[in-house]
């Protein structure tokens, strides 16, 4: 119960939240698909932030987010993280699994990593 009274008010405070800034990216002539990849740009970049600062629990769920969405770069990125067992315990299974997704959308450097774990 305490869960379900914490999550509705962080859920309804995001979604107002999201709404102002769309607003305010639909006011500048932005199509939908722009906004879609602005916002895309933004979660990737909070993940980079993240990494680059140490918090890689905070890059994984942000990376994790665009990955579950089909985003080749997140997913290479995050099967780095699974690699590396940084913000997420280590599991080369799921290092090959985000790889491998990311190398079907013909990241070089997912197939390279790919190839390697399998040598």
């Amino acid at each position: 119960m305490i869960i379900k009274s914490i999550i509705i008010p962080v859920l309804l405070l995001f979604l107002l939240l999201s709404m102002s800034s769309y607003s305010e990216d639909y006011d500048k002539g932005l199509t939908s698909d722009q906004i879609a990849e602005n916002y895309t740009k933004k979660i990737f970049d909070t993940g980079v932030i993240a990494a680059q600062n140490g918090d890689f629990a905070t890059a994984a769920k942000e990376w994790g987010f665009l990955a579950e969405r089909g985003f080749g770069f997140a997913q290479f990125n995050l099967g780095l993280l699974y690699l590396d067992g940084k913000g997420v315990l280590q599991d080369y299974k799921e290092a090959v699994r985000l790889f491998r997704l990311a190398a079907e959308q013909g990241d070089a450097d997912a197939q390279y990593n790919l190839g390697f774990m399998y040598s």
